[in-house]
């Protein structure tokens, strides 16, 4: 048993306090631990809700970037039951989005980064298309809180980021110096995580 609500938790440590390795906690595991904690909850009791938010959270957060991408609101109904049942046959790690997959990793913080890595690029798609400040301002939050949650799922954000940007065909300086301006202010709030050691 994993002791989440241990009396020896501290909030701004850089140390794990299940063990005496050296630890950065994630923005999702540390939002787990503080529920246990403040809740006094079983451990098992956060991880299974949050194994059902990250579900919904993925269903939403495609249907919003898929209909601000191709303008079809009705595009995620095809896609989320591919992807979940009709993903092709697991090898190593490539089918941890399909239903046997989220059985497993639905708890998982990397499940929760992808989806709100959808939700960031609805976002991206729509500050392309609108240039809206909200938009930009989603995206600040959001790519901070995906990195410190999982760098993989961050990785495929900016990777899907560089994709979309290219395809676009409204290019402009702005978009340019915006994006510049963007990485810099989450390379600070990414940085002012206080559980990285070298804070």
């Amino acid at each position: 048993e994993i002791p989440l609500h241990s009396l020896h938790f501290q909030v701004f440590s850089n140390q794990h306090s299940f063990g005496p390795i050296p630890y950065n906690y994630d923005f999702y595991t540390w939002l787990i631990a503080m529920i246990v904690k403040l809740s006094g909850a079983n451990p098992f009791t956060p991880l299974q809700i949050m194994g059902l938010f990250n579900f919904v959270l993925l269903a939403l957060s495609l249907h919003l970037f898929l209909k601000e991408y191709y303008s079809d609101s009705q595009l995620s109904l095809y896609a989320l039951p591919i992807m979940l049942f009709f993903w092709g046959k697991s090898w190593d790690f490539s089918s941890a989005y399909d239903i046997g997959g989220q059985t497993i990793n639905l708890t998982c913080p990397s499940s929760c980064a992808f989806a709100l890595s959808f939700l960031a690029l609805s976002y991206f798609v729509k500050y392309l298309r609108k240039g809206t400040i909200k938009n930009w301002i989603g995206l600040a939050i959001l790519w901070p809180v995906i990195l410190l949650t999982n760098l993989l799922p961050a990785f495929f954000l900016l990777g899907a980021m560089m994709v979309v940007f290219i395809c676009e065909r409204k290019k402009s300086l702005k978009n340019v110096f915006s994006f510049i301006l963007l990485f810099a202010v989450i390379v600070l709030l990414t940085s002012s995580w206080p559980y990285f050691s070298f804070l």
